[in-house]
C-alpha cells in the first residue's frame, strides 16, 4: 500500500477563453470545485486517496455548462468510494445515466453533454479514466506522455473534433466505454489534466517546456499560453505534482 500520510501539490485554473460567452468547463479536486466563468486553485491532496477531473459541457450543445455540473457533482458523490476498475466504471456509468435524466430538469435540454478526464489514487495504484477528448498526461523526463484515449472520429487519417462518445450528448443512450488506465505501482512523475481548450491550441512539446519553465504555478502558466495562442475555446487545466 501507499504511504497514507503522503500528499501532492495541485495547482488548478479554469478560463472562458477570448471568444465563448460562457464557461462551459467545470474541474474540481478533492477538497474544491469550479463554479462560473473563472476559477482557481492551489492545494494539496492524498496520495494515496486523492482525485482530480475536469467535465468540458459539449460545445455547439444547449446547456453544456450545465451537463459539466451535473458530470462534476454526481461523480463527487461517489469517487471517495471508488476504488477499482470496476467501481470506477459504474460511477462513470451511473454519471452517464444522471446526464440524460438532467435533460429534463428545467435548465436541461435534448442531447446536451460532457467529456470527463480525472485521475484516481487508491493506495499504490493510481487510475486514469476518461470519456471523449479532454486529455490526461504524466509527465515524463523527456516529454508528455498521453494516459488517455481520444474519443474523436478520424477524416482521411485527420483527428476531427468529432466526438465518438461522451456522457449524454444525444437523444437516446447509446453505450459507453470508459477509458480505465490503472497503472500498478505508485506514481509519483507529475500529471497534468486538460480540456481541449489547452490541447487543441499547444503541441505537446511546448506544453512540457511551459511545465519546466514555470514550476511555481504550472496550471496558470499553461493556461495564459493557451489565450494567447488565441484562447478561441475554454481552457481548463489541472496539474499534479
Amino acid at each position: 500500500m501507499g504511504d497514507s500520510g503522503a500528499i501532492r501539490e495541485v495547482w488548478a485554473s479554469s478560463h472562458v477563453g477570448l471568444v465563448r460567452s460562457n464557461n462551459e468547463d467545470r474541474i474540481a479536486v478533492q477538497g474544491w470545485k469550479s463554479s462560473a466563468n473563472h476559477g482557481s486553485w492551489h492545494g494539496k491532496i492524498s496520495a494515496s486517496r486523492g482525485w482530480a477531473l475536469i467535465a468540458d459541457g459539449m460545445g455547439g450543445h444547449d446547456a453544456g455548462e450545465y451537463a459539466s455540473e451535473i458530470v462534476v457533482e454526481h461523480m463527487l458523490g461517489g469517487i471517495d468510494s471508488a476504488n477499482s476498475n470496476e467501481e470506477l466504471e459504474a460511477l462513470l456509468q451511473q454519471t452517464n445515466e444522471r446526464v440524460f435524466i438532467s435533460m429534463l430538469d428545467p435548465r436541461g435540454r435534448p442531447r446536451m453533454g460532457s467529456t470527463i478526464v480525472g485521475i484516481k489514487f487508491c493506495g499504490s495504484q493510481t487510475f486514469f479514466f476518461n470519456i471523449g477528448d479532454s486529455r490526461a498526461y504524466v509527465v515524463e523526463p523527456n516529454g508528455l506522455l498521453q494516459v488517455s484515449k481520444d474519443d474523436t472520429a478520424s477524416i482521411r487519417g485527420v483527428r476531427s473534433h468529432a466526438l465518438t462518445q461522451s456522457l449524454g450528448g444525444s437523444t437516446k443512450r447509446l453505450p459507453i466505454r470508459p477509458h480505465i488506465m490503472q497503472k500498478g505501482t505508485t506514481l509519483d512523475r507529475p500529471i497534468l489534466l486538460c480540456s481541449d481548450g489547452l490541447s487543441d491550441l499547444l503541441a505537446d512539446d511546448e506544453i512540457a517546456n511551459i511545465i519546466v519553465r514555470n514550476p511555481n504555478n504550472p496550471a496558470n502558466a499553461l493556461l495564459t499560453s493557451a489565450l494567447d495562442a488565441g484562447g478561441d475555446d475554454n481552457v481548463s487545466v489541472i496539474f499534479i505534482a
